[in-house]
């Protein structure tokens, strides 16, 4: 991810120079909130573990990708400043005590407004990984489209997710895989690009219109059909998902078949499982449980470099449950501990159970 993020600073850049060049405005603003929006709810979203220096990284990779952070966020301000020219400022002043090496080269730093506009670096240009996290972006967009039509919080685990594709997305899936499976809460993903295994149709609205022509059409962006030749943009296509004898009746759930939800955009197609299954329903809760710690921790007044010890007792269902799926990072609480020890602790309902959460000091 700090390789995009870089990249796509570098295409921003590049964009606004020549959008410029014409005074064009109105294009330059829209992409300059596309890559606030990259940074803050791809870059930093996906990339909090590294950040933070969880989950057994070292220091180097925390180190590196703090660095990487840093470096957009003087790239992006120095490109702001002449839009939001005091909230660019006001940013500046915030980095400013981090930024002595990188200013050490102009006159005078005082102020974001005294540096010059930032140029391109060709060497951070990346356009596979762009490539790739675009459509990466994509499939979890779809994912999240499809949980709200059936009412499925993310903190619903659901089991398959099918993604039907072309062979280069779906290498460029394959390559951020566990970015989708972590975001979009499933167990495992299957790509494909084979569409009739799962009665993917497209609906025909002319005649003569054969399964295969539309895939050459959004490849191509040509079809000539009955001596018409179509064009990019004069076609619109439309996939559902096809009736068969015993589908629907598996579809729907009553057999105990699963109940796919596909959502379409362009050649991409994603379609969760969105039938129940009691083991995932008691998997919901663990997602609500580490966010009544993060609570927790942030009503003790503590910091993510603050080391504690997280307990928690049940009061109600499986503890065992619990503490398994959290993978070691909460210990179970013990009676008789001493209380000195202990920062704060609370009683909270977790989906159906009472939990009892405690933060002590290591």
């Amino acid at each position: 991810m700090d390789r995009w993020i870089l990249a796509d600073c570098q295409s921003l850049l590049r964009f606004v120079e020549e959008e410029m060049r014409g005074y064009r405005l109105y294009t330059v603003v829209p992409r300059l909130l596309q890559v606030i929006d990259n940074l803050t709810n791809w870059s930093i979203r996906f990339n909090r573990k590294h950040l933070k220096g969880v989950a057994g990284l070292d220091q180097d990779n925390t180190t590196a990708a703090l660095n990487a952070l840093l470096q957009v966020l003087f790239t992006m301000v120095r490109a702001l400043a002449p839009f939001i020219p005091f909230l660019a400022e006001h940013i500046y002043q915030l980095l400013r005590p981090q930024l002595a090496s990188a200013t050490a080269e102009f006159t005078d730093a005082r102020s974001v407004h005294f540096l010059p506009f930032p140029t391109v670096h060709e060497a951070l240009f990346d356009g596979v990984i762009e490539r790739q996290v675009s459509v990466m972006q994509k499939v979890i967009q779809l994912g999240r489209v499809a949980r709200e039509r059936r009412n499925l919080s993310l903190k619903t685990p659901l089991l398959p997710l099918v993604v039907v594709a072309d062979r280069q997305a779906l290498a460029d899936i394959e390559f951020l895989k566990s970015y989708v499976q972590e975001e979009l809460n499933v167990h495992n993903i299957v790509l494909t690009d084979y569409e009739e295994q799962y009665n993917i149709v497209v609906r025909k609205a002319l005649p003569n219109l054969t399964q295969t022509q539309p895939r050459e059409y959004q490849r191509t962006k040509t079809m000539n059909l009955d001596g018409i030749a179509l064009g990019e943009g004069d076609l619109t296509l439309v996939r559902v998902i096809g009736q068969r004898q015993g589908y629907k009746e598996a579809d729907s759930g009553e057999s105990g078949g699963p109940q796919w939800e596909p959502a379409f955009a362009d050649d991409i197609i994603v379609s969760p499982d969105a039938a129940p299954h009691p083991d995932l329903v008691e998997e919901a809760p663990v997602r609500e449980l580490i966010n009544r710690f993060q609570r927790l921790r942030k009503k003790a007044g503590l910091v993510p470099t603050d080391e504690v010890h997280m307990r928690l007792r049940l009061v109600t269902a499986r503890q065992d449950m619990f503490v398994a799926a959290l993978r070691g990072r909460v210990e179970e609480a013990e009676e008789g501990v001493d209380q000195a020890d202990i920062i704060l602790e609370e009683e909270r309902a977790v989906g159906n159970s009472i939990v009892m959460l405690q933060i002590a000091r290591v």
